[in-house]
């Protein structure tokens, strides 16, 4: 008798292991489904490395040979908006999780601010083949008029055949809205500096050649208060030189339309479930 319960123990058992996995791992997981969008957002990047560039012995930012580096994302206006307001919005196309038991209803959700950090340990601003490198990881949060937010841990990567002029962040929700979904982004950085004589923002013309056959303020404008920081546009190198000659600490992130450096379509942010 003991021998039977034993048995119809284990059976039982096993029929409620399998049903937990089948509940885990519901069919839609075989899909990859988009739940969510963001656009028109962009920000002020700082980017810091403990190397001391020897033009000031100040710390460098990213440079043409490998260093440590930290990058900084703070939300800034969107595009001829007023400085000092946050622009861009996620768009929810479902209602998605929120919490352990709870969903957020679909919708539209202005940004309030948004923010990112990212560390590595050994990177630079080349374009070339080295295994040596890190990818940055870190933590990006929006936080939305609603008093809602979203909070995810990101990596960069390079997908193939990825654009030169867009940073690709890859992650998962952690946190507040979309929780568990998987988050992508996109973003194209220009390299800046701080520039008061600058009141417009980037009136759309390819940049680079705009900058080197005018210079007036309107020709190097980025975003209000920022120029386009032409000794470090040749971060867009592809081989590693033998002493730094480029030295980027600041940097305007566009979060959608074109990148201002190569006109590559820059896809923003998208919130997805499901896998492949």
């Amino acid at each position: 008798m003991k021998v039977v319960s034993h048995a119809i123990r284990v059976a039982l058992a096993g029929g409620l292991a399998a049903g937990a996995v089948a509940i885990a791992a519901p069919e839609a997981d075989a899909v990859v489904t988009t739940v969510g969008s963001c656009s028109g957002h962009r920000a002020i990047v700082t980017a810091k490395s403990t190397f001391l560039w020897p033009g000031d012995g100040k710390a460098a930012g990213i440079t043409d040979k490998n260093h440590d580096l930290a990058q900084s994302y703070k939300g800034t206006h969107a595009h001829n908006a007023a400085p000092l307001t946050i622009g861009g919005s996620c768009n929810f196309t479902q209602a998605v999780a929120s919490g352990a038991l709870t969903t957020a209803p679909s919708g539209t959700r202005s940004l309030l601010k948004w923010s990112a950090k990212t560390t590595t340990p050994v990177t630079d601003c080349v374009e070339d083949p080295d295994a040596t490198e890190w990818p940055g990881n870190g933590k990006l949060g929006f936080a939305f008029t609603d008093l809602t937010k979203t909070d995810a841990y990101v990596t960069t990567v390079k997908p193939t055949g990825g654009a030169q002029d867009i940073v690709y962040h890859r992650g998962i929700v952690t946190k507040g809205v979309g929780v568990g979904a998987q988050i992508a982004q996109e973003i194209s950085v220009v390299p800046a500096y701080k520039d008061k004589t600058v009141v417009t923002d980037w009136d759309g013309t390819e940049m680079v050649t705009e900058f080197l056959t005018g210079g007036t303020p309107a020709a190097r404008a980025v975003i209000q208060g920022y120029s386009i920081d032409g000794s470090a546009i040749g971060c867009n190198s592809i081989v590693e030189p033998g002493v730094e000659t480029v030295n980027g600490r600041s940097f305007v992130a566009f979060g959608g339309g074109l990148s201002p450096i190569l006109g590559t379509t820059i896809n923003g942010v998208t919130f997805t479930i499901g896998a492949p």
